[in-house]
């Protein structure tokens, strides 16, 4: 009888510590009416132990574990309060945990780097934030994030919940090369030191009060000086806008119209523009982005033939954290059909491209692209018999200090090796280049 009515008295204590905790919820959510953070803090901490404690009494019990925290409070409360308090620490770490807890990893990672930021110390947010970057990968974190640990540990701000930080990177420096040219199928290589610089503008953020709405802007400008050969200069500047929308859970579509102008001795050479359409994947999936692109480049009078319109379809397939946490494998394979306005420049391109990506000794980052295409042209050069094939593989080796100059200036060492056959005997080649570029980002 006695242990009969011990089992009963058991059985009622997850029930009894379940109760207080949906009690603590209660108190939590009228306490983020008041703004106060202390009181705010209080609340949250005693719902965060009632509910652990109703977790040790289930498991205790049935030895199983509870899968969702009974005693979070709604989603919708808690961004609305963010809303009007967006440093409340307690507030960004409870929406984080809410939105992992519903999968939405993307956003639980604004939400823990919104707590680093005013607090870089915080143990809970930085257990977060490399948790759902670890599943996340850097990719995404890059290119979609746009924020990493380095920058919201110095302090860069947000004013939105769900708006992501501008992102500005530049980087210079020099290398030399045998066989260059900024487009080897059209202007003609050389050999020479070239000193080259470029730099980037990334932008995505919430458009007024429209919740899952983004703008998304991507400005990039490249220069090339040819040393030996001041005729080779060459310069690009490229722009995109577009709106981004989410669809199902973890994916979004971007689109993005874009215009891009090259520049051949500071001269215009080319000018493109088109649009493109994106799926992207937020959660580490193993397709991580598909895109469609179509597009039109205008060439200056002396290579007008070429004047083309171009489509192009590609995927990037993603794995994380082969060989060790925080490495990435990106093969992206791509089908790309130029239309030029003479025959003998159009032709259709299937393409694939490898990079991996994997830090060690702490500041250290190891980082290896690899291209290769195939140009099946419609009809011959003046010396090939029958119609003009071209295969090219471009190898590009780095290696990158982080921090080299006051934690915010990174060196970057690389090499590049490019092979061209073609049975057109004028367009093979290869190229070798190596040099040391600086690269800072804020």
């Amino acid at each position: 009888m006695v242990a009969w009515l011990g089992c009963a008295q058991a059985r009622e204590l997850p029930l009894h510590y379940y109760n207080l905790a949906q009690l603590a919820r209660v108190n939590y959510e009228h306490s983020l009416l008041t703004k106060r953070s202390d009181l705010i803090n209080s609340y949250y901490n005693y719902a965060i132990a009632t509910y652990e404690d109703y977790v040790r009494a289930y498991n205790a019990f049935y030895g199983q574990t509870v899968q969702k925290a009974v005693a979070a409070p709604n989603s919708n409360q808690v961004y609305l309060a963010l809303q009007q308090d967006p440093g409340n620490i307690a507030l960004n770490l409870r929406y984080a945990q809410l939105m992992e807890a519903e999968g939405t990893k993307f956003k639980a990672l604004l939400a823990y780097q919104r707590a680093l930021r005013v607090d870089h110390n915080n143990a809970a947010a930085k257990a977060g934030f490399e948790r759902i970057s670890s599943i996340l990968g850097p990719a995404t974190t890059k290119e979609l994030l746009l924020r990493s640990k380095h920058d919201v540990d110095n302090g860069k701000t947000t004013t939105n919940v769900n708006s992501t930080k501008t992102t500005l990177s530049f980087d210079g420096g020099f290398r030399y090369a045998s066989g260059a040219s900024g487009r080897p199928d059209i202007i003609p290589r050389t050999n020479s030191t070239i000193l080259n610089a470029s730099g980037s503008f990334f932008d995505e953020r919430m458009l007024g009060k429209m919740h899952d709405f983004r703008l998304r802007t991507d400005l990039f400008v490249y220069g090339d000086l040819y040393l030996r050969d001041r005729d080779s200069d060459f310069n690009r500047l490229s722009l995109k806008v577009g709106p981004v929308f989410p669809l199902a859970n973890n994916w979004q579509l971007a689109l993005a119209p874009f215009g891009k102008i090259s520049l051949l001795n500071y001269e215009r050479f080319s000018d493109t523009g088109g649009a493109s359409v994106s799926i992207e994947n937020l959660q580490g999936y193993w397709l991580n982005k598909a895109e469609f692109k179509i597009s039109r480049e205008n060439f200056s009078s002396e290579f007008k033939g070429r004047n083309a319109a171009e489509a192009q379809l590609s995927a990037t397939l993603a794995l994380y954290s082969l060989l060790q946490k925080g490495d990435y494998f990106f093969l992206t394979p791509g089908l790309t059909y130029n239309n030029a306005r003479q025959d003998r420049f159009r032709y259709i391109e299937p393409a694939i491209s490898a990079q991996y990506e994997i830090p060690f000794l702490e500041k250290l980052l190891f980082r290896a692209d690899i291209n290769y295409f195939c140009r099946f042209y419609d009809d011959s050069e003046a010396d090939v018999a029958g119609k003009r094939r071209d295969s090219n593989l471009i190898s590009r080796p780095s290696l990158t200090y982080k921090g080299f100059i006051q934690e915010a200036i990174d060196i970057v060492g690389s090499y590049s090796y490019e092979q061209n056959w073609s049975n057109d005997s004028t367009q093979q080649y290869e190229s070798h280049s190596a040099g040391v570029n600086l690269k800072w980002n804020y």
